[in-house]
């Protein structure tokens, strides 16, 4: 089987993490629901009374030429009333509907969207689109439609939608691997015969970038078990979508950078790249680190990109667990914390880190690193802060971290990122092969120059090929 043909298991399914966290418990897809618009009660105020017109009195007098009363009372009623034989009224302001107006549907066609393909999981750029039109070609609004894939596999964001005032629906598609083909049809119109396109879910080569709708995601293909993406550090603002009402808003300052020097360093060192996914738009219009509803406050163009982040990661570690079997997410972030040292998040609290070693060791199932902590069968504690801990490795670099063995655990009052959204749901703790960290870069000495961005990232790169050595038994 050829490398760009290898078989994935491109699924949608996707198992949500549960705990105290923002995140609903059970199984979810890549497809979260749309929010529903929040209802607004409005007060109704009492109309003001109607005054009375009280009609002025009559006064009888008699007409100048009575015989000519009864004529202009006579017309007067043949112009308000419909001829005796039956005909329609002759009034001038009123006309009657043209024959052929019956605005029922017609006929339905495919507008865009159709023969489009992305990265298997990630939805495609473009919304398919329909338009219902009646007998004279004229666009029928507020026609229920409902997609669905009739071939392959993939999902529909929006299953069921109605058409508006120009006739059209929208549906938002994600295939998984191969030719996915998907039927729009209008149920409560049984004369309208149901329309079918195709679209294809791709695995792109190593090195091969794709970019998600105006630009607001990418993702560089890569062929290491090692997954790198930034959440928090794109700086787009663009009008067509509005400012979250709610939320962390600050940008994680040059993680964009520093992510990309760090792909980049790997590619040199290695001779291979990892997989890499950037997230380009300002952290105030979406957050790609905090479930949809928070992350995009049901705004559709927020929550494709959404969307196109999250598919785009999914991509990459179905890519890793099917060509390694395991492998290494990092998730990288900016703090703004007094203390100059690098924050590893696991997901366990501070208070649990300054457990000692062998009551930390309990939580294993519940750390983004269960999937390594059951196969290689080393207490927790000796992950997060051993010898070849990944902190342990950064501090001797000359990057203090916690936890690590030079610093084990936040002390009291301290601030500490423990992980988030990203690293809960991609990492091993819920399920799968493929642990996650979530670095969280302090500015001075990592992300304020690009001297050291690009120090940092010579030394991450030597530090993952050695702890991919010892923990993943992977030697690219």
């Amino acid at each position: 089987m050829a490398k760009d043909d290898v078989a994935l298991n491109l699924s949608i399914g996707c198992a949500q993490p549960s705990g105290n966290s923002r995140i609903p418990p059970g199984e979810v897809t890549l497809i979260e629901s749309f929010l529903l618009a929040t209802d607004r009660h409005r007060a109704l105020s009492v109309p003001e009374p109607v005054p009375v017109i009280h009609p002025p009195k009559l006064v009888r007098r008699r007409p100048r030429c009575a015989a000519l009363c009864p004529i202009v009372v006579g017309i007067w009623i043949a112009s308000a009333l419909p001829a005796c034989s039956g005909g329609e009224a002759t009034n001038p302001g009123i006309s009657a509907p043209p024959e052929g107006s019956d605005r029922s549907p017609a006929s339905l066609a495919v507008v865009a969207g159709a023969d489009q393909q992305a990265p298997a999981l990630v939805p495609l750029r473009d919304s398919l689109v329909v338009r219902v039109t009646d007998g004279t070609g004229r666009p029928v609004a507020d026609v229920g439609m409902a997609f669905r894939i009739v071939e392959g596999s993939g999902e529909v964001l929006t299953p069921s939608a109605r058409t508006d005032a120009s006739g059209q629906a929208h549906a938002l598609i994600i295939p998984a691997q191969g030719t996915v083909r998907v039927e729009a049809s209008a149920p409560a119109a049984g004369a309208l015969a149901p329309v079918i396109v195709e679209v294809r879910g791709i695995t792109p080569p190593a090195g091969a970038v794709h970019s998600g709708r105006a630009g607001y995601t990418s993702y560089r293909a890569g062929s290491l078990p090692i997954v790198l993406s930034a959440a928090h550090g794109g700086g787009l603002e663009p009008t067509e979508i509005p400012v979250r009402s709610g939320g962390v808003q600050t940008r994680d300052l040059n993680t964009i950078d520093l992510v990309e020097r760090m792909a980049t360093a790997l590619e040199a060192r290695l001779g291979a790249s990892p997989h890499l996914v950037v997230f380009h738009l300002h952290r105030r219009m979406v957050d790609a680190n905090r479930e949809i509803r928070e992350a995009a406050e049901g705004h559709p163009r927020g929550e494709h990109a959404w969307h196109e982040f999250q598919g785009m990661v999914a991509h990459a570690h179905a890519r890793v667990a099917a060509e390694h079997g395991r492998g290494l997410y990092l998730d990288i972030h900016g703090h703004g914390h007094t203390i100059q040292r690098l924050e590893l998040g696991y997901l366990h609290s501070a208070a649990n880190l300054r457990l000692g070693d062998e009551a930390l060791s309990m939580f294993a199932s519940v750390s983004s690193m269960k999937a390594l902590a059951e196969r290689s069968g080393a207490p927790l504690a000796e992950l997060l802060r051993g010898a070849q801990a990944f902190g342990t490795l950064l501090a001797h670099a000359g990057f203090p971290s916690v936890p690590s063995a030079q610093d084990p655990a936040p002390q009291e009052g301290e601030p500490y990122f423990s992980g988030g959204y990203n690293t809960l749901r991609w990492g091993s703790r819920t399920t799968g092969t493929i642990d996650a960290i979530q670095i969280e870069a302090n500015f001075n000495g990592v992300r304020d120059s690009a001297a050291n961005r690009e120090r940092f990232a010579q030394a991450s790169a030597e530090i993952l090929e050695r702890f991919l050595a010892t923990w993943y038994a992977e030697r690219p």
